[in-house]
């Protein structure tokens, strides 16, 4: 398995409940556009050193590969984690915390 951060605001969008929270969010791609793309930069690197082990970890206590070969993480100034709902390859992560702090949700969420 392998997990790439990415930035998608029209998927991102789908998670708005309401024409108040997608102009919200359209503010805060607008706003965060620096710590968006600081994040997706930290959140690879941070990922990249445990992907494997965790990839493996995973199917050892599962007894389960692993429904994808690669996922993808949409990186958020908003959402702070969704998970794959329905066997999508697709997670949402907030671009506000620590990379090596954020493997644990980003973990969780996958």
């Amino acid at each position: 398995m392998k997990l790439t951060f990415v930035e998608d605001k029209e998927y991102d969008s789908q998670f708005a409940e309401s024409l108040e929270e997608r102009e919200g969010l359209d503010i805060a791609y607008d706003r965060d556009v620096e710590p968006i793309a600081r994040a997706i930069e930290g959140y690879q690197k941070s990922w990249d050193s445990i992907n494997d082990d965790f990839s493996r970890y995973v199917e050892d206590v599962t007894g389960h590969p692993w429904a994808h070969e690669e996922y993808e993480c949409v990186v958020s100034p908003v959402h702070q984690g969704i998970s794959n709902w329905n066997g999508s390859k697709r997670i949402v992560r907030w671009c506000k915390d620590d990379p090596l702090k954020m493997r644990h949700i980003t973990a969780h969420e996958l």
